[in-house]
Parts: structure tokens; sequence; C-alpha cells
């Protein structure tokens, strides 16, 4: 087992943890549950301030896009077509109501 030097919150399910490189003085990254460390992300690093640059670049382009609702967005749109359309037969009506 390795010893984690440091831990990251991702904007995943897992934290990347940075830990000892065997046999050298640098530091690497590793997934808490495994896996394939990004290409942005692999290699060698000799500080944490290193690491921890490169961690805030790579969660900051990684940010997840908010899920669309795809019936709220129909229903939004619905809503919004349905007041114009009123809102432009008040307006012909109040008009055509002052001109008689």
């Amino acid at each position: 087992m390795t010893n984690v030097v440091k831990s990251w919150e991702t904007n995943g399910k897992m934290d990347l943890q940075a830990i000892n490189k065997p046999n050298s003085g640098h530091y690497i990254f590793q997934w808490s549950n495994g896996g394939e460390i990004p290409q942005e992300l692999s290699g060698s690093y000799t500080s944490l301030v290193f690491m921890n640059t490169a961690v805030l670049s790579y969660v900051a382009k990684t940010v997840p896009k908010p899920e669309v609702n795809e019936f709220e967005k129909a229903r939004a749109k619905t809503e919004k077509k349905e007041a114009k359309k009123k809102q432009k037969e008040e307006i012909n009506g109040t008009e055509s109501g002052s001109s008689l």
C-alpha cells in the first residue's frame, strides 16, 4: 500500500491522491479507487505546489454541465409562447375596442 501525501476532491466520484513515486523523490497522481490518470495530470512532480496548480486547472476544465430536463425546457418554451400570444391578443383587443 502506498502512502498518500495529499488528496483533492474532484467533480467526479473519486479523489485524486498524491503519492511518492517509488525509488524517486518525486510525486505522482493516482485515483483513490484506481484507474487511469488523465493526460494533463500524468507525469512526475517535484513539488506539491505544482500538483495543486495542476489539480485546480484540471478541476476548472472538468466542471460538470448541469443536467437539462427536456420536459421542463419544452414546457417553459410553450408557456412563454402562450404568454406572448395572450399579450398580443390583449393588445389587439384593446386597440380594436378603442377604434369602435
